[in-house]
């Protein structure tokens, strides 16, 4: 008759063998101990042994479930989790937002057009193009924003701009974003920022040869990427406070999914790679206080410019991700305004972009921009704020682009 034997081998770990034996002699013998026989206790051992690894195994199945979960819902939802077309509690398009951030004529500029440009692949894109009088003989500064909020958030740095460094201001929301429509990914805010280009290149108050891409954060990385596919149409980049790649910033944001990313990421904006490849000017504007994506981030994409004629670094000892522009202050401008000028300069000399046909005067002695900056009082408030007594309101002339 088979019957079952305990075998315990030393250190008092127990196995369990079959042993053809006589039931009426049949007893639990300790082999690591002869003459010994196994206790209640010994056994006990055993069984809590046998639960102890029957338990542990189905935790790693759960968390092995758990984490796969996870990362699925990390590699369908990242688009979700990365763009942020609106924040919570704040408007989602500009005509609902507060006094100041309506529209331009808020801070006094009327002469401004309202665009709906539509996309190749569909999507409908809201812009502001706000025009000088002599439009034609000034650079044209497409504003490509950060994550969140529209817009009308961004309408006291970009009236700034337009006013303290003498350019056309175009400010634009990406599909998804204020009143545009889509669907936001990589692909898609790509095809947002080709169109914005493409419309500048045919308006007939616009110079052609004299559009600088400024880019924010995420917005840093559209305009790298749409310079890399159209050069010919780009003269010159500022980038402000902007990344590496998203990988790397999941290493910032998400260091324990860092080992997984190489399976999970669908975006890249791989700004570290397409920054080495353009030769255009370019400004390296840094908060270096920046706490979400880190200052080092800004001075390895400017090393890594080779390519570029022409670049410079401008940092803002206190400037944190928002407020660099504001922390700034009147300096800001000022670099921003003489590195225009110097890229105009080099424009005339024919070192970039297409070289000018027409004769006449450089911007650089139009806009004075060598010249004494006006000490303007620079409107102030990192975006979004809601100022707390605004007494302009929102008005409606904007001019529709036929």
């Amino acid at each position: 008759m088979i019957g079952l034997r305990w075998v315990v081998v030393g250190g008092g770990k127990t196995t369990a063998a079959c042993a053809a034996h006589n039931p009426a002699s049949a007893q639990l013998t300790d082999l690591s101990n002869p003459g010994g026989t196994i206790t209640g206790k010994t056994m006990g051992g055993a069984l809590s042994q046998l639960l102890r690894s029957t338990w542990l195994a189905n935790l790693m199945w759960m968390s092995g479930s758990i984490l796969a979960l996870g990362l699925g819902a990390l590699y369908y939802f990242q688009d979700q989790l990365l763009y942020h077309p609106s924040i919570p509690g704040m408007p989602q398009t500009p005509r609902e937002n507060p006094p100041g951030y309506r529209s331009p004529a808020d801070h006094g500029i009327h002469d401004y057009e309202e665009h709906f440009i539509k996309t190749d692949d569909g999507a409908t894109i809201h812009a502001w193009l706000l025009l000088h009088p002599d439009s034609l003989s000034l650079p044209t500064v497409v504003y490509f924003h950060g994550n969140a909020g529209n817009m009308g958030f961004r309408l006291p740095h970009g009236s700034n701009l337009f006013k303290q460094c003498r350019v056309n201001v175009l400010l634009m929301d990406y599909r998804g974003y204020g009143s545009s429509k889509g669907i936001p990914s990589e692909h898609g805010l790509l095809s947002d920022a080709r169109a914005v280009l493409a419309t500048l290149q045919a308006h007939p108050r616009v110079a052609s040869d004299r559009i600088v891409l400024y880019g924010k954060s995420l917005g840093g990385a559209v305009a790298l990427a749409v310079t890399e596919v159209k050069p010919d149409d780009v003269l010159a980049l500022v980038l402000e406070n902007t990344f590496l790649s998203i990988p790397a910033m999941v290493d910032v944001l998400m260091p324990l999914v860092k080992v997984f990313k190489g399976f999970i990421l669908r975006i890249g904006w791989h700004s570290d790679r397409r920054v080495a490849l353009l030769s255009q000017p370019m400004l390296f504007m840094s908060g270096l206080n920046d706490e979400l994506v880190p200052p080092a981030h800004m001075r390895e994409l400017k090393e890594r410019a080779t390519s570029s004629v022409w670049t410079q670094l401008y940092t803002v000892a206190d400037g944190t991700h928002n407020d660099t522009w504001h922390k700034g202050g009147i300096a800001y401008y000022r670099t921003y305004r003489d590195f225009i000028g110097r890229v105009m300069e080099l424009l005339e000399e024919g070192k970039v972009g297409r070289r000018r046909k027409e004769g006449g005067k450089g911007a650089c002695a139009e806009t004075g921009l060598r010249g004494k900056v006006e000490e303007r009082k620079v409107v102030g408030g990192s975006v979004p704020i809601v100022p707390s007594n605004s007494s302009s309101s929102s008005r409606s002339d904007a001019k529709k682009n036929e």
